[in-house]
Protein backbone atom coordinates (compact mmCIF):
# COMPACT_ATOMS: atom_id res chain seq x y z
CA UNK A 1 0.00 0.00 0.00
CA UNK A 2 2.61 2.61 0.69
CA UNK A 3 4.61 1.51 -2.45
CA UNK A 4 1.05 2.30 -4.43
CA UNK A 5 1.07 5.99 -2.34
CA UNK A 6 4.61 6.69 -3.03
CA UNK A 7 4.83 5.43 -6.89
CA UNK A 8 1.12 7.85 -7.14
CA UNK A 9 2.90 10.16 -5.75
CA UNK A 10 5.68 10.20 -7.66
CA UNK A 11 3.17 10.29 -10.74
CA UNK A 12 1.36 13.29 -10.05
CA UNK A 13 4.10 15.31 -8.52
CA UNK A 14 4.85 18.12 -11.06
CA UNK A 15 6.02 21.92 -10.79
CA UNK A 16 4.03 24.23 -12.41
CA UNK A 17 4.58 28.14 -11.97
CA UNK A 18 2.76 31.15 -11.88
CA UNK A 19 4.21 34.78 -11.39
CA UNK A 20 3.39 34.68 -8.29
CA UNK A 21 4.97 32.04 -6.94
CA UNK A 22 6.11 27.52 -7.73
CA UNK A 23 4.07 24.83 -6.97
CA UNK A 24 4.49 21.55 -6.38
CA UNK A 25 1.15 19.21 -6.30
CA UNK A 26 0.35 16.40 -4.42
CA UNK A 27 -2.44 15.08 -5.06
CA UNK A 28 -5.26 17.74 -5.14
CA UNK A 29 -3.13 20.20 -3.36
CA UNK A 30 -0.71 22.36 -4.62
CA UNK A 31 2.17 23.36 -2.26
CA UNK A 32 3.81 26.74 -2.86
CA UNK A 33 7.35 26.84 -3.02
CA UNK A 34 7.23 31.17 -2.16
CA UNK A 35 6.36 32.66 0.65
CA UNK A 36 3.36 35.33 0.01
CA UNK A 37 1.26 37.35 2.58
CA UNK A 38 -2.46 35.71 2.90
CA UNK A 39 -4.08 38.03 0.64
CA UNK A 40 -1.46 37.60 -2.38
CA UNK A 41 -1.09 34.09 -1.37
CA UNK A 42 -4.96 33.70 -2.20
CA UNK A 43 -4.15 35.72 -5.38
CA UNK A 44 -2.06 33.23 -6.43
CA UNK A 45 -3.93 30.35 -6.16
CA UNK A 46 -6.79 32.47 -7.97
CA UNK A 47 -4.49 32.82 -10.71
CA UNK A 48 -4.44 29.24 -11.19
CA UNK A 49 -8.25 29.04 -10.69
CA UNK A 50 -7.56 27.36 -7.75
CA UNK A 51 -8.29 28.61 -4.15
CA UNK A 52 -6.50 28.32 -0.66
CA UNK A 53 -6.72 25.32 0.89
CA UNK A 54 -9.92 24.90 3.27
CA UNK A 55 -9.39 22.12 6.12
CA UNK A 56 -13.42 21.81 6.08
CA UNK A 57 -13.90 18.03 7.08
CA UNK A 58 -11.74 15.31 8.99
CA UNK A 59 -11.52 13.55 5.44
CA UNK A 60 -9.61 16.05 3.95
CA UNK A 61 -7.48 16.61 7.11
CA UNK A 62 -7.04 12.96 6.90
CA UNK A 63 -5.97 13.01 3.59
CA UNK A 64 -3.88 15.80 3.50
CA UNK A 65 -2.30 14.27 6.25
CA UNK A 66 -1.84 11.24 4.84
CA UNK A 67 -0.37 12.78 1.26
CA UNK A 68 2.48 14.17 3.23
CA UNK A 69 3.07 11.47 5.65
CA UNK A 70 3.71 9.29 2.51
CA UNK A 71 5.48 12.00 0.56
CA UNK A 72 7.98 12.06 3.77
CA UNK A 73 8.42 8.31 3.78
CA UNK A 74 6.21 8.12 6.93
CA UNK A 75 7.00 11.09 8.62
CA UNK A 76 5.53 15.03 7.71
CA UNK A 77 8.63 16.72 9.09
CA UNK A 78 10.65 14.58 6.59
CA UNK A 79 7.96 15.87 3.48
CA UNK A 80 9.80 18.09 0.76
CA UNK A 81 6.62 19.77 -0.46
CA UNK A 82 5.55 21.14 3.34
CA UNK A 83 7.35 23.79 4.45
CA UNK A 84 6.53 24.13 8.11
CA UNK A 85 4.08 26.80 8.21
CA UNK A 86 1.18 27.20 5.32
CA UNK A 87 -1.35 29.44 4.63
CA UNK A 88 -4.95 28.34 4.37
CA UNK A 89 -8.20 30.00 3.28
CA UNK A 90 -9.69 30.53 6.83
CA UNK A 91 -9.53 33.45 8.33
CA UNK A 92 -11.65 35.96 10.96
CA UNK A 93 -14.50 38.02 9.46
CA UNK A 94 -15.22 39.01 12.95
CA UNK A 95 -13.93 38.76 17.07
CA UNK A 96 -14.35 34.72 17.02
CA UNK A 97 -16.07 34.23 13.94
CA UNK A 98 -14.10 32.05 11.86
CA UNK A 99 -14.92 30.98 7.53
CA UNK A 100 -13.39 29.06 4.78
CA UNK A 101 -12.55 32.38 1.81
CA UNK A 102 -12.84 30.08 -0.83
CA UNK A 103 -16.65 28.96 0.19
CA UNK A 104 -17.41 32.03 2.89
CA UNK A 105 -18.84 28.68 5.09
CA UNK A 106 -18.31 28.83 8.95
CA UNK A 107 -16.02 26.32 10.49
CA UNK A 108 -17.59 23.11 11.64
CA UNK A 109 -14.87 20.96 11.36
CA UNK A 110 -11.38 22.20 13.64
CA UNK A 111 -7.87 21.54 14.24
CA UNK A 112 -6.75 24.32 16.46
CA UNK A 113 -3.24 23.71 18.57
CA UNK A 114 -3.84 24.19 22.29
CA UNK A 115 -4.06 27.86 23.26
CA UNK A 116 -5.37 29.03 19.49
CA UNK A 117 -7.25 31.27 18.54
CA UNK A 118 -5.48 33.53 20.40
CA UNK A 119 -7.73 36.98 20.95
CA UNK A 120 -4.94 39.48 19.60
CA UNK A 121 -6.23 41.54 17.33
CA UNK A 122 -4.54 41.88 13.88
CA UNK A 123 -4.14 37.68 14.23
CA UNK A 124 -6.66 37.14 11.71
CA UNK A 125 -5.53 34.53 9.34
CA UNK A 126 -4.97 30.78 9.70
CA UNK A 127 -2.18 28.68 8.64
CA UNK A 128 -1.16 25.18 9.33
CA UNK A 129 2.19 24.36 10.71
CA UNK A 130 3.48 20.38 11.73
CA UNK A 131 3.57 19.31 14.88
CA UNK A 132 6.44 16.42 15.22
CA UNK A 133 6.45 13.66 13.02
CA UNK A 134 2.83 12.97 12.19
CA UNK A 135 0.27 15.57 12.39
CA UNK A 136 -0.81 19.33 11.42
CA UNK A 137 -2.25 22.05 13.90
CA UNK A 138 -3.96 25.22 13.11
CA UNK A 139 -2.76 28.15 14.71
CA UNK A 140 -4.15 32.14 13.65
CA UNK A 141 -1.62 34.53 12.24
CA UNK A 142 -1.28 38.17 10.95
CA UNK A 143 -2.13 38.37 7.78
CA UNK A 144 0.69 40.47 6.26
CA UNK A 145 3.14 37.55 7.46
CA UNK A 146 4.58 36.12 4.44
CA UNK A 147 4.02 31.86 4.64
CA UNK A 148 4.35 29.25 2.18
CA UNK A 149 0.44 28.39 1.18
CA UNK A 150 -1.43 25.39 0.02
CA UNK A 151 -4.00 25.72 -2.95
CA UNK A 152 -6.49 23.06 -3.87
Amino acid sequence: MAKAILVSLAVVAFLATTSFSAFIQLGPFYFSDNTLPWVEARQACRDTNRSLVSVDSADKDRNLVRLLRASGNGAIENSTVIKGQSWSSGHEVAEGVWEWDSTHEPFFYTRWFVGQPDALDDINCVYLATRGVSDLYWRDANCSAAMHFICE
